[in-house]
Formats: C-alpha cells, structure tokens, sequence
C-alpha cells in the first residue's frame, strides 16, 4: 500500500508539470480536477467500424483480462443461472478463469480472431468491479455490431448507452442475456445501433484530427 501511495504521488507531481493532459473518458478528466489538474482534454481512444452485416450470432463472450477486479463471476453465474442453451465463451487470460469449467477457454486470441469472435456473438458480456477507465472491449464489440451487456462503471459512461443493455446485478444480467437469447432480431437492431455510434463517435480521422489540434495549440499556441 504505501509503495502505490508513492508511485499515486509520483505520477501526480509529474502531472502537475504538464501543460495539457489527454485522458481517454470524462471519468478521468473528473478524477484528475478533483485534484486540481484542470487541464484536461477527453480524447478517446479510436475504434474503427467499416463494415457491418446483420448477423444475431450465437453463444455470449466474456473477452479481456479475466481477474478479479473485472468481477468475470457475474457474468458467468448469469449465464448459468439463464440456462440458455447457447454457450458461454471466454476469450483472455487471467486466474479467474479455473473457476468457470462449463464455459469455452478461447484462451488469448490475436487481435483479427478476437474481432471475429465478436462479431459471431450473440452479445459480449462486460461486468466490472472496479472504475474502468474507458472498456475499449465493449466499444470494439459495437464495432462489430454485437451488442454489449454492460454494467457501466467509470469511463464506460461515454459509450454504452446505444447497442448496450445496461444492468448492475446479476438478476439484471440474467433477465438480459435471456432477452437476447430468445430475441435474435433484437440483437441485431442493437448490434447496429451501436456500430452506427462507434463510427460517429469513435472515428481514427476525427479523433485524430483532434489530438493534433491539441497538439499545435500546445506548441504553437
């Protein structure tokens, strides 16, 4: 605990000296003036989203870091407790994962076969403990235009509402995965919804064009 005191006020001294900051959500511009630090732009991280064929998919996925603190538990015992018939896959690394042996291990796949099993999900699974700081999983599962079932926490403010179900308990997660299940077509009418938002908000080109307008403002300003 006091090491991650000294490596907290260490990093907050060296954000002290700097003329702008970037940070990737609201959440965390909200953190940081809280402390003082008023200098602070929202740029999220750039997602993109090309290409979308209507597709419900099958099996819900559970995908990132597969610990603790991600709270993978929920999604797993709502899953089990829907008793749908289609699968649950895992896709990640993480000590969690012993705890769930009815589920599919994908183990870590690359970043090509991690998209594609996105897009061939009925929905992405995305519980959390702690304060994320943006999720970027859940914005690229939109992107593949496969709905999210989000209990939104921290920065994930700024994306899940279209394409998302928005739950914080695990009867919630249950009731929705449900839903989902005997509803394919209203997976499908999720799924673009929020692959329509990912390309306006999330584009490479305007959140590109957006750091270097910050940029020159910064050095030339």
């Amino acid at each position: 605990r006091t090491l991650m005191l000294e490596q907290t006020k260490s990093r907050l001294d060296a954000l002290c000296g700097a003329d702008q900051i970037v940070v990737l959500s609201t959440y965390m511009a909200s953190a940081l003036h809280e402390v003082g630090l008023s200098q602070t732009h929202v740029v999220p991280p750039p997602v993109t989203a090309v290409e979308y064929t209507p597709n419900p998919g099958r099996g819900f996925l559970l995908a990132g870091r597969i610990v603790h603190h991600k709270a993978p538990e929920m999604a797993y015992r709502a899953w089990k407790i829907s008793e749908t018939a289609q699968s649950l896959k895992i896709a990640g690394l993480g000590g969690e994962k012993m705890h769930f042996p009815d589920a599919e291990d994908l183990g870590w796949l690359s970043r090509s076969d991690l998209k594609t099993a996105m897009a061939n999900a009925r929905a992405v699974l995305f519980p959390s403990r702690w304060q994320e700081p943006f999720g970027i999983t859940g914005v690229e599962a939109l992107s593949m235009g496969t709905p999210v079932i989000a209990k939104p926490t921290g920065g994930m403010a700024d994306w899940c509402q279209d394409g998302c179900i928005l739950v914080n308990t695990v009867t919630e997660m249950v009731s929705a995965i449900q839903h989902l299940d005997r509803q394919p077509a209203e997976a499908v009418r999720l799924g673009q919804d929020g692959f329509r938002s990912v390309r306006q908000k999330f584009s490479p080109a305007i959140l590109h064009g957006q750091l270097n307008d910050l940029y020159e403002s910064t050095a030339f300003g």
